[in-house]
């Protein structure tokens, strides 16, 4: 009797020990520091990329470059006295930071989430320049972002820089890898790909016998030593390739006049 009280302490002892473990890690984890867009810290070797070009570009010198986007820091507090921002501030109050720069003619050159690179101090989109790269960095905290930047250096508005782009892959990933072509195949031939396509959006398409002919290889395909991935069929019943649902924007006559404005100018 004694042995099974025993027993049955134990187990009970052992339930309450486990919830403790688990109620103490719930505890602690409140305290731990939530990783944001803002704690984006940037590897040193994209920065030197994006500060070389920078450099290059706009005829700037190292000594004139201050980062003042910090752990703890406060940019509005830093001296700016005939000096140049390069960095990549807290994209949360980016808008924020573009605006007191603007209004304090500071010149900088930051770091932006692609995605929304025309969102921040819109009302002033004039005033500086929108440069797309639209490259995946991998940031210190192991987030991946896809990242433009925003500058006051240049006289553009919208600019693209194939040079900063392929600088940024090759210091992020270390090669620039090879794109793969597309192919796209004639309406007669089918490919196991096709199928997956039709079902997910609701086509019924049916072939009988007298309808197919499995083969590996276009004779297009043949001095270019080709093949088709996993075979395909041609087929006197042609494919209607049916894409994903796009809902295709408009331009209104509001919107048209000024464009036609614009070439005009």
């Amino acid at each position: 009797m004694l042995n099974e009280r025993e027993n049955e302490y134990k187990r009970r002892e052992g339930k309450n020990m486990s919830a403790k473990k688990i109620d103490y890690a719930s505890f602690i984890d409140k305290f731990k520091e939530k990783k944001t867009t803002d704690d984006c810290y940037t590897p040193i070797p994209i920065y030197e990329t994006v500060l070389n070009w920078v450099r290059e570009r706009y005829g700037i010198n190292a000594k004139d470059v201050i980062r003042p986007f910090y752990p703890g820091g406060d940019y509005k507090k830093c001296s700016y006295d005939k000096k140049i921002v390069v960095d990549n501030p807290p994209f949360s109050i980016l808008s924020e930071i573009v605006n007191y720069y603007l209004d304090h003619d500071i010149p900088f050159f930051l770091f932006a989430p692609a995605l929304t690179l025309f969102s921040p101090a819109s009302d002033r989109f004039e005033q500086f320049c929108h440069i797309g790269t639209n490259v995946t960095i991998t940031y210190e905290n192991g987030a991946k972002i896809s990242t433009s930047f925003l500058t006051n250096l240049d006289e553009n508005v919208i600019l693209t820089a194939p040079d900063l782009y392929k600088l940024i892959i090759k210091a992020n990933a270390g090669e620039i890898k090879k794109t793969l072509p597309k192919y796209q195949y004639p309406t007669n031939l089918i490919r196991s790909s096709d199928l997956g396509k039709l079902s997910k959006n609701g086509v019924d398409y049916r072939l009988t016998r007298n309808q197919v002919k499995f083969i590996r290889q276009l004779d297009s395909q043949r001095p270019k030593k080709k093949t088709i991935f996993g075979g395909g069929v041609l087929t006197s019943k042609p494919l209607v390739h049916v894409d994903e649902k796009v809902i295709t924007w408009q331009l209104s006559e509001k919107e048209k006049q000024i464009i036609e404005r614009m070439s005009k100018s």
